[in-house]
């Protein structure tokens, strides 16, 4: 807040300035006079300041837009791997699930560096993709709880199948289930 000395010389210069112009008016020609009244019609405009600013404002907002569109891009893609990873992951539950379980024994460490469709048939279009299969015996002890990997008989009914999507390098998906022999 300005003090009262700041306050009091502001408004003698501006009461000096007022009486300045008008003493110029009375002694000015006519042809002066409109010039001088044009020049009080000027003072309302923006000054360099005003504009700097603006200008720094828009930029400020234009970078975080700009931002926030790449921030939004990198998820898009990031989301349409988890998609096209769960679709490939899932086309070999499906494939599994028509199979007998010597055939989804023989998936065992398989990797389909090119991706398969449920029905056994190369996809195309999945450049640096792959599926990587692995396929357990589970055990089933005597309170009926299911172990994968454990010691003891393994059932002959009943497999743990794994299955990750990889892209270039990278798990992207993993899923785990248990395929049981339809012989019951």
């Amino acid at each position: 807040m300005p003090n009262t000395a700041d306050s009091t010389a502001i408004y003698l210069a501006l009461r000096l300035s007022s009486e300045l112009v008008s003493h110029l008016e009375e002694i000015a020609l006519p042809t002066q006079i409109m010039h001088i009244r044009q020049l009080r019609a000027c003072r309302g405009g923006f000054s360099y300041l005003d504009v700097m600013v603006a200008v720094m404002i828009i930029g400020v907002a234009v970078t975080a837009l700009v931002q926030a569109m790449a921030s939004t891009t990198k998820v898009n893609v990031a989301a349409r791997e988890a998609s096209v990873a769960v679709n490939l992951v899932r086309n070999i539950h499906e494939r599994a699930m028509s199979l007998s379980l010597s055939q989804v024994d023989a998936l065992n460490g398989r990797t389909f560096t090119t991706p398969i469709g449920s029905d056994g048939a190369a996809l195309t279009g999945y450049d640096g993709w792959s599926q990587t299969v692995q396929v357990g015996r589970v055990v089933v002890d005597a309170t009926h709880d299911i172990k994968a990997n454990a010691t003891g008989t393994p059932s002959t009914r009943l497999r743990r199948v794994n299955v990750q999507a990889v892209h270039k390098g990278a798990v992207i998906y993993n899923e785990s289930w248990l395929l049981a022999s339809t012989g019951f």
